[in-house]
């Protein structure tokens, strides 16, 4: 660098002068270590009653931190590059799990449901079953059905006749189970 302006500066800008490295950049601190910057203020006398030099103005103090993922509760590694905030989860799929849980207030992995008992499930199939036909009865005895018969006909058709054929199989299935 010879302190002279790159030839494509505008004119009256000069190179920015280099910024020496923080205090304790460069230094390895041990897992899970943060360090932070203090002063000593000017005037500052230690315990033995004697002047700080003015070269060991800016102390590194080393806090070790040994946290766990509150997410999976590993061990959080350390950070990669020194500096911003601290890690609070062991991993990118914790800190995302994380994320959900306090976005829709669920779980990310619901609970394992049980199935319910067949018999228990049949009867309210059977009653859901009996409804919708007599919806449909009702619509065939609505007053405006013969103003409508060729869209209601044409709509609920194919559908009846699906129902008619599946029942039929299901009733044949169910006395051949009940002969054996």
């Amino acid at each position: 660098m010879t302190g002279q302006p790159p030839r494509d500066a505008r004119p009256g800008c000069t190179p920015a002068t280099p910024i020496a490295p923080a205090a304790g950049a460069g230094h390895k601190l041990p897992a899970g270590a943060r360090a932070e910057l203090s002063t000593v203020p000017a005037g500052f006398h230690g315990e033995d009653g004697a002047e700080p030099s003015r070269k060991a103005n800016h102390t590194l103090k080393v806090e070790v931190v040994e946290k766990s993922c509150p997410q999976c509760g590993d061990e959080i590694p350390p950070r990669e590059y020194p500096g911003g905030r601290p890690k609070v989860y062991c991993s990118a799929t914790c800190a995302g799990k994380a994320a959900r849980w306090r976005r829709e207030g669920v779980p990310t992995r619901p609970a394992a449901r049980s199935r319910r008992p067949l018999p228990d499930f049949a009867k309210d199939s059977a009653w859901r079953l009996r409804a919708d036909i007599e919806r449909i009865e009702r619509i065939f005895a609505d007053d405006r059905f013969s103003q409508y018969k060729l869209q209601v006909t044409a709509q609920l058709r194919g559908h009846l006749q699906y129902a008619a054929e599946v029942c039929q199989d299901l009733l044949s299935r169910i006395d051949h189970s009940t002969e054996g």
